[in-house]
């Protein structure tokens, strides 16, 4: 017989913790369910450490002999949720997700599986990236989820290897705003290091100087097209969240609507139509590739072509100079390293809570940016010696510890 333990952490949501709390009993109990409700209460000594709490609540439905722990959020009700056991992990929100690669809200796993991960991490603070590094360790530790699919599949011919540094290349700028053109650009993001000095990270794929016609790439896992018009008016297209590696990028400017589309993959990611022609960029000598003009934010990885057509689809490209460009084979395994979760269908209601990710290109909470840093640096590129943490040094203070049938509540400190 398997047994479910819900692991709820929590801190200062109070209305969403009573409808959540009268909600799920409601729905465990209907659908007969051998199940313990563990909520653990943060105190307001540090930042909100979702990471740690979840040990804490781990560590507490073990001793209660659970089979397998779900980690739920308190702001999500479950109108139509499997808590069953499953051999492996879980992810149990199918509809509306935010990326790809979501593993938050609420996440499945055996006793086991959690245990041989050690566990969350107990190093992020504030909001965001402890699942992120979650779905990392099961990636590390081979647990069962499902490789990502790259859908460009470069050629197995040199490419040009751009080093984030001072690679570079300069082409003729052949482009006529006044007719229709098309950008096409294949390329592969490499590994890149974040800079703990800035907010956010720009790498620069091309640029046109002047009100700069931009491509570029972010720490978002976004691309972002700026083009202005002729009265200096900006407008921005970006794509989706994406843990894809290889992509091929479609630009189409039409002159007569004055519309410009961005497709990413074959799939148009936006559209605007300008309020005026577009900005004249005829008088731009050049079109950076690899980086902006003033040589500040630089590209990391391959790009494999880059191709500039005309109204008639007839290819305008000229590579006037390159510089710091490394020419060769590269092995493809190196750009497909990531998974998804398995996921159930199911459907659920989100209370509101006012969002804490990203709003106007950065970070709203400058805790997320550091979590962001430390997963990409120091987790995923280890440029530090890492400790392997979680349940194995987990520490905390239990204030107070109470049981009332299957419910129990813990308050703590970390």
């Amino acid at each position: 017989m398997s047994k479910v333990g819900i692991v709820v952490p929590f801190r200062d949501r109070w209305e969403h913790y009573k409808l959540f709390k009268k909600h799920i009993v409601e729905y465990l109990n209907k659908n007969n369910y051998d199940y313990t409700l563990i909520i653990v209460e943060q105190d307001n000594a540090k930042a909100f450490n979702r990471g740690k709490l979840c040990n804490v609540g781990f560590l507490e439905a073990k001793e209660q002999n659970c089979t397998h722990i779900v980690f739920h959020d308190v702001d999500i009700l479950p109108l139509d949720i499997d808590y069953s056991y499953c051999e492996h992990p879980v992810h149990l929100i199918s509809e509306n997700l935010p990326f790809d690669s979501y593993f938050g809200g609420i996440t499945l796993f055996p006793t086991d599986q959690f245990e041989k991960i050690n566990g969350f991490s107990n190093k992020y603070w504030g909001w965001g990236f402890e699942d992120d590094d979650l779905r990392y360790r099961c990636i590390k530790n081979e647990l069962d989820l499902i490789p990502i699919k790259e859908t460009y599949s470069p050629p197995n011919t040199p490419t040009s290897i751009f080093n984030g540094f001072n690679s570079y290349m300069l082409f003729k700028n052949t482009i006529t705003v006044v007719r229709d053109f098309k950008v096409e650009i294949k390329l592969r993001v490499g590994e890149v290091i974040y800079n703990h000095d800035t907010q956010k990270d720009d790498f620069v794929v091309f640029n046109i100087e002047g009100c700069d016609f931009k491509l570029k790439y972010t720490s978002f896992k976004r691309f972002y097209l700026e083009v202005f018009d002729k009265a200096n008016k900006m407008y921005t297209l970006y794509s989706n969240v994406s843990d894809l590696r290889n992509f091929i990028i479609n630009i189409e400017y039409f002159s007569r609507s004055k519309t410009i589309k961005m497709y990413v993959n074959g799939e148009l990611v936006g559209e605007q139509i300008l309020d005026n022609p577009i900005f004249n960029y005829n008088k731009t000598k050049y079109i950076n590739i690899g980086s902006d003009h003033n040589k500040k934010h630089k590209f990391k990885g391959a790009i494999d072509s880059v191709k500039f057509l005309n109204k008639y689809k007839e290819d305008i490209t000229v590579l006037y100079k390159e510089a710091n460009i490394d020419n060769k084979v590269l092995n493809q395994d190196s750009f497909n390293f990531s998974y998804i979760p398995h996921r159930r269908k199911g459907k659920v209601e989100k209370l509101y809570h006012p969002d804490l990710g990203f709003k106007d290109g950065v970070w709203q909470n400058d805790l997320t940016r550091w979590n962001q840093l430390r997963f990409n640096n120091e987790v995923l590129l280890n440029t530090n010696e890492q400790e392997y943490e979680g349940l194995s040094n987990l520490k905390y203070k239990l204030h107070k510890k109470e049981k009332k049938g299957i419910s129990t509540h813990l308050k703590v400190g970390v």
